[in-house]
């Protein structure tokens, strides 16, 4: 199908739609359904007045966006078709988008196999005249005439003629013809090496040593191993032995609880209040203060334990 739209007259378009100014107001299913969504057979047949006098004029089914906005406005102008509070522009832009849908969804039938499925979810009656448009349809330009296939198909015919030869020029025992060498009278021979060739298994894939051909001992001590390991810059030793592995061993660092400050300092000053209130039942605040027991429990404080009195309260 056409990949870029193709222009028409315009007022040949123009007229076309004012013809069918009766199907522009209603679109019936294509009122819903863009572009992405599948081919409504019913909702083709509802707009097939419309459709049919587009082909007529457009036959690839494809036309430019312009035009099909301008000939919905010149028919909406000529019969008021707007009944909405859009403008007649945004109007027609909306009619626009609804139509292209309708072309594209047309020219996507031209397959088989689509037009099948889309006609197994349509009426008898309504099949009848969806046939008809994608009949309607010009395909000239996309698909080869009679003429065409013929020259085809005498084509194949003659590569398959020739195909015997071909395939004797192109095998490796042609190959090996003797080609010239300009600038001089000698010819070289062309060998073909299997060098490339590699051994495949079963599956056919290529086959590689297995564990007991090929082991850690025997690929160090060959010769090719040691070259091998000399190229990548790795030494005998270091590839053929290997470290021991040593347990790793956890030690569980012995955890110390320590208490805040502010614990301590409560603890002490609760045992002072403690022994202050059972000094203080037989013996005045004033000797409390002057008792040798207080100035032993003050002793025992650092200076900012005693200044942090607060932290007990």
């Amino acid at each position: 199908m056409s990949s870029a739209p193709v222009e028409v007259d315009q007022d040949l378009l123009n007229q076309v739609f004012s013809e069918g100014a009766s199907v522009l107001s209603n679109f019936g299913q294509y009122e819903s359904i863009s572009r992405s969504y599948a081919v409504s057979g019913k909702g083709l047949a509802h707009c097939y007045p419309l459709l049919k006098e587009i082909l007529a004029v457009a036959p690839e089914c494809n036309l430019p966006m312009t035009q099909i906005r301008e000939a919905v406005s010149y028919a909406a102008n000529q019969h008021h078709l707007n009944k909405t509070k859009l403008t007649i522009l945004n109007w027609a832009g909306q009619r626009t988008e609804r139509i292209i849908t309708m072309l594209a969804h047309l020219r996507r039938l031209t397959n088989n196999q689509r037009l099948a499925e889309c006609l197994g979810k349509t009426s008898r009656v309504d099949s009848i005249k969806v046939k008809q448009l994608v009949e309607k349809i010009s395909l000239q330009k996309f698909r080869p005439s009679s003429s065409s296939q013929s020259l085809v198909a005498d084509a194949t015919a003659a590569s398959d003629d020739d195909d015997g030869d071909v395939k004797k020029k192109s095998s490796p025992a042609a190959a090996a013809d003797v080609l010239p060498v300009k600038g001089s009278g000698k010819k070289l021979e062309v060998k073909v090496s299997n060098a490339s060739d590699l051994s495949l298994d079963s599956f056919g894939l290529p086959k590689f040593p297995s564990e007991e051909e090929v082991s850690d001992d025997s690929f160090g001590e060959s010769q090719d191993g040691e070259k091998l390991l000399l190229g990548l810059g790795i030494k005998k030793s270091t590839a053929v032995q290997k470290k021991p592995a040593t347990a790793a061993v956890k030690t569980k660092k012995p955890s110390v609880k320590t208490e805040k400050p502010s614990v301590k300092i409560k603890k002490l000053w609760t045992k002072y209040d403690e022994a202050r209130e059972k000094y203080l039942v037989n013996h005045s605040n004033k000797q409390w203060l002057e008792s040798t027991k207080r100035q032993e429990m003050i002793a025992q404080m650092t200076e900012s334990e005693r200044k942090r009195r607060r932290f007990a309260k």
